[in-house]
């Protein structure tokens, strides 16, 4: 092997080595790329769960306070500092929970952490965001799915709050409005960069996905004062949307789990 050549893999010697920590999360599902699942259906009808009326469907996004997609340096510079905050929407299309309906339930949540989110020991705090239009009943079921499924995404929640609540998730735009407290608008990726160009995509979805996409967001501000200082992010490519994966997707594979069984489990207060 000549010198020139031993210098050109030296060169590419960081960017691998930036990739392999970014998929680092053990027990993870595969990420999907360009729309289709995060593991192949199974065959066995005996695991799947898709015709279970209590099995949560509906549409997901997110927002960190990080890029997702970029090159290796800008992943790299933005690891240590920023990427500790995060914003999560639910629209809930059907589904129950100990028999009360979550169908057009929509539900939000923010979490900041003494770390990358990308970090499996990171010490996370919450907020809870409910739709006031919600009934009761669907409220308090929303919570009870949240701890019950979403425990280590949340980390420790500091405050449940019940108030004006806009998730809307209409093809490849999402907009998200919790109050004054929680704003994020945009859309996904129109040339689809992040199925072309992979290798750009970094981190992955705190919760499983189907058709996982990446999201270009034109705004994503915090301010509430239960998280601390509040910040403003536009034109950033730093949001996953898709489709809530079915039961059955990692229900086939035992080894397989959405990114927040990385997490550690909290402890929680009623609120």
């Amino acid at each position: 092997m000549n010198l020139s050549t031993k210098l050109a893999l030296l060169a590419l010697a960081p960017v691998s080595l930036f990739a392999a920590k970014s998929w680092i999360c053990p027990g993870a599902c595969p990420l999907s790329l360009c729309g289709t699942s995060q593991v192949a259906p199974s065959n066995d009808a005996s695991l799947s769960e898709a015709s279970d009326p209590s099995a949560i469907t509906g549409r997901y996004v997110e927002a960190r306070s990080a890029s997702v997609f970029a090159g290796a340096c800008h992943y790299g510079a933005e690891y240590t500092t920023q990427g500790r905050e995060a914003a999560m929407a639910w629209e809930l299309a059907g589904g129950a929970v100990d028999g009360v309906s979550l169908a057009g339930v929509e539900i939000a949540a923010a979490v900041r952490a003494d770390a990358n989110l990308a970090e499996p020991d990171a010490a996370r705090t919450s907020v809870v965001y409910l739709d006031q239009d919600a009934s009761e009943a669907q409220r308090a079921a929303a919570l009870a799915w949240l701890r019950r499924e979403h425990a280590a995404l949340l980390g420790d929640i500091e405050q449940v709050r019940t108030g004006p609540l806009d998730v809307e998730l209409d093809g490849d735009a999402y907009r998200v409005q919790a109050a004054d407290w929680l704003r994020l608008e945009g859309v996904a990726m129109p040339d689809r960069a992040c199925c072309s160009m992979p290798s750009n995509v970094w981190y992955r979805p705190m919760v499983a996905l189907e058709g996982r996409l990446v999201g270009e967001s034109a705004l994503f501000a915090l301010s509430d004062p239960a998280l601390g200082p509040g910040f403003e992010r536009r034109a950033e490519n730093d949001a996953f949307l898709g489709a809530l994966a079915a039961p059955s997707t990692c229900a086939a594979k035992p080894t397989c789990a959405p990114r927040p069984s990385c997490g550690r489990e909290p402890q929680f207060e009623t609120l």
